[in-house]
Parts: structure tokens; sequence; C-alpha cells
């Protein structure tokens, strides 16, 4: 991920949290100089504006945490994420 598709705000390493969906993204077909819509993954910042603006109807509990996610995250991420409301998947040992 390059940048967040909603801000355009170039990502750096400070950014350890990102939401990756699908959207509608377009490109310039470099034969026939036309611009074609796609549907493919796009990354967001977590943030509320950033979210919101990509889907107005946005709600944290759309969003699934991997378990695997939460082992590169800080101690307490499960817990922050489950008061906003995410769907926070459960190491099946």
């Amino acid at each position: 991920m390059q940048r967040c598709e909603q801000c355009r705000v170039a990502s750096h390493q400070a950014d350890i949290v990102l939401v990756k969906t699908v959207g509608i993204r377009e490109q310039t077909d470099k034969k026939t100089g036309e611009v074609v819509k796609y549907a493919g993954n796009v990354y967001l910042h977590y943030l509320t504006k950033c979210l919101k603006q990509f889907d107005q109807r946005f709600s944290f509990s759309a969003i699934t945490v991997p378990a695997r996610t939460l082992t590169f995250l800080p101690e307490g991420s499960h817990n922050s994420f489950v008061a906003k409301g995410l769907q926070v998947e459960h190491d099946e040992k």
C-alpha cells in the first residue's frame, strides 16, 4: 500500500493499522487511453474520517480483525478493537 485510497496521503511505517477492503478503482488503459474501472483491493487509514468518506454507512462492526494481525500490534489492541465494536477473530489452537 502506497497511500490511503480516500485521503490520498502516503503511507509510512507510523501507520500501524490500515483497513483492507474492496472497491472500484480506475486506471488508464495503455493501449486505448480510456479510463477502465475494475474491482480491486483498496487500503484506508484506520481513521474514522477516511473510513466514513469511503463508505458513508461505515460501521466499525463491519471490520474483521484476523487473529494473526493481533500478533503484530501492541498489547491491549484486542480490547481496544472490541470496545469499538470490531469483529476480532480468535486464534483456533
